[in-house]
């Protein structure tokens, strides 16, 4: 089918997700080994002389790439896209970003030969102060075309990239990782916009790639197929590890072709990471006799990925053996025999194997291969786990995880079966997510309370529209990249943004309230962030107000102490705020007790379960 069409008539695109450059790059087996096959990936590109490369989110596996990362991964792009070779496509629409500057290839002062484009995925999404990601850096260093990135919170608009090459064009639309929860509930409430207004009409092939949950994890926290729009022809699907090589159809009335390639490096050993990894060459064409275009799809294997071997071990099943084949669990020297006959047995599994595809390929072993991941998943009962990596000793020079080759499960005797949860549709038939709903509704409250006081209007009852006003979403995700991404400013900058926005509504419901009995005046010695007077220098050193702190710390529990923006005239004590406890990512009731006019004892406490 693809030989049919002529070569100028036919975009090829390679496309790879989740490479995860950067996974375990201190370790000094596996180190590189997220980057040797991003390195193969745009081999292949060069070899099959492809028009771009589509990469479907988390190029990096770390939100912040230490530096050797970030350089190589530059280093590698610049060596093989970096040429003098023509760019056959034309592009006729940057999509969303109207402000953008060109694309890399578009630039007259530099020569591109393979133009890259990508989304981010959720390992290395914006965050912090200018919604930076580290494919911002890239971007900017002409060696990628980074888009798919969302400027609001509430309302997502996504605009076409509107590619051509001869009679065949390609609307390719991107949508860089979105919290799955807040994604669900936008496309619930319609608030997702795709731009149809393109040329070419039906004439044009468009195509999506993502990167969110496919698989369902909670009621909402994944993505339904049937949110992609029916004029989509095909969608490629990142954050999905599992590797397809065709593409299915799916979507609403199963419209849409949907391509899930998975990742291009195995980063947790389970079944669903033992299956070949590929890349996709895309072909999109168009005949000049037809109306629409097509597609064609061909799975490229991986060569210098590390496979990954699994086996089980049911302990139990030796117990009840009779004769020679019994053994006793307290026995841990006849156990650790069993055990390591096991690993040997998976590991000349992988030998064999990788000398049958020698032969068949007719090509050399890659060294990666020679090295394996192991995993023996072990079910026990009566028997005491012993100490991990001091068994993968024995097998440093074997296998590529000595540390964790073991996985121990205890099997309870006489234990229920436990079956699968059935989610169902409606979000308040699950107990557990009412429960959560529940006490998610009071800690809002309690923040909202605590934005009443900060801006001087008490004496009304919370409502739902107060809540809304706060966004809770925004300060859940701010937690999140705190701990997970070390975004500093993330829980500061989220707050004071929410300070604001409450303000803000709260100054719009006065003015058109009616009745004003229902609303406190501003009171006089609140001072807003406008008219904030220079808080003094703290003194260095902890004087007699460290020591009262460093008493209440030990009587009253975990406490600190912070300078706020807005201190009261004189020593006081005040309730009813809200905090996070970073430890255990818990909210907590906040008690502060003025020590001075500029320093007070934040002292925590739990809130409990309503």
């Amino acid at each position: 089918m693809v030989a049919e069409v002529a070569p100028e008539n036919r975009i090829r695109i390679l496309v790879a997700t989740d490479n995860h450059v950067g996974y375990r790059h201190e370790d000094k087996v596996r180190g590189n080994d997220a980057l040797t096959t991003f390195e193969e990936i745009l081999q292949i590109a060069v070899r099959k002389e492809v028009d771009l490369v589509l990469l479907g989110g988390d190029l990096f596996h770390d939100n912040d790439p230490p530096r050797a990362v970030q350089f190589a991964v530059a280093n590698l792009l610049k060596r093989y896209c970096f040429g003098s070779k023509p760019i056959q496509i034309k592009t006729l629409a940057t999509g969303e970003e109207s402000d953008r500057k060109p694309f890399n290839y578009m630039d007259p002062n530099i020569n591109i030969s393979l133009p890259v484009f990508s989304i981010h995925g959720n390992h290395d999404d914006p965050v912090g102060k200018g919604n930076l990601a580290a494919l911002d850096l890239l971007e900017v260093a002409d060696t990628i075309n980074y888009f798919g990135k969302q400027k609001s919170f509430d309302e997502f608009s996504i605009s076409p990239i509107l590619l051509q090459k001869g009679c065949t064009r390609i609307a390719l639309y991107g949508l860089g990782n979105i919290k799955d929860d807040r994604l669900y509930r936008t496309f619930e409430a319609r608030k997702v916009k795709f731009n149809t207004e393109v040329e070419g009409g039906e004439s044009t092939f468009n195509l999506f790639v993502l990167h969110q949950n496919r698989v369902r994890h909670g009621a909402k926290n994944y993505l339904p197929e049937n949110v992609i729009p029916t004029f989509m022809d095909l969608a490629i699907w990142g954050h999905e590890h599992e590797s397809y090589t065709e593409a299915i159809l799916g979507g609403q009335d199963q419209s849409t072709y949907i391509y899930q390639p998975g990742s291009s490096i195995i980063t947790s050993l389970c079944a669903a990471e033992t299956k070949p990894k590929h890349v996709g060459l895309l072909s999109v064409m168009r005949r000049p006799n037809e109306e629409g275009p097509v597609f064609d799809l061909e799975p490229i294997p991986l060569m210098t990925v590390r496979p990954l071997v699994i086996g089980e071990l049911d302990l139990a099943q030796f117990e009840k053996d009779e004769g020679e084949n019994v053994l006793d669990m307290k026995d841990t020297t006849r156990v650790e025999k069993l055990l390591t006959s096991e690993v040997k047995k998976l590991i000349a599994e992988n030998t064999q194997k990788v000398t049958e595809e020698a032969m068949n390929l007719g090509t050399e072993v890659h060294l990666v291969k020679t090295m394996p991941l192991i995993r023996l998943k072990v079910k026990y009962n009566n028997y005491t786990p012993l100490n991990i990596p001091r068994f993968g000793q024995k097998f440093v020079d074997q296998v590529a995880n000595p540390r964790d080759i073991l996985s121990f499960t205890r099997v309870k005797k006489d234990s229920k079966s436990t079956k699968k949860m059935q989610i169902d549709d409606d979000e308040d038939d699950d107990p557990e997510t009412a429960e959560s709903e529940r006490a998610k509704k009071e800690v809002i409250d309690l923040f909202v309370e605590s934005m009443k006081k900060n801006i001087g209007w008490e004496g009304n009852e919370t409502s739902e529209n107060d809540r809304r006003a706060i966004r809770p979403a925004i300060m859940s995700e701010a937690v999140r990249e705190y701990v997970d991404k070390q975004s500093k400013d993330s829980i500061n900058n989220t707050v004071e943004y929410c300070r604001d926005q409450y303000a803000k509504y709260r100054r719009t419901v006065k003015r058109n309230e009616n009745d004003d009995e229902n609303f406190a005046p501003r009171t006089s010695n609140t001072i807003s962030s406008d008219d904030e007077p220079p808080a003094p220098k703290a003194p260095r050193g902890r004087g007699r107000g460290g020591g009262i702190r460093a008493r209440a710390s030990r009587k009253r529990g975990r406490s600190f102490s912070f300078s706020p923006e807005a201190p009261p005239a004189k020593p006081k004590f005040e309730s009813g705020y809200i905090g996070w406890s970073i430890g255990s990512l818990r909210p907590v009731q906040v008690r502060l007790a003025w020590l001075s006019n500029t320093h007070c004892l934040c002292i925590t406490y739990p809130i409990p379960h309503p």
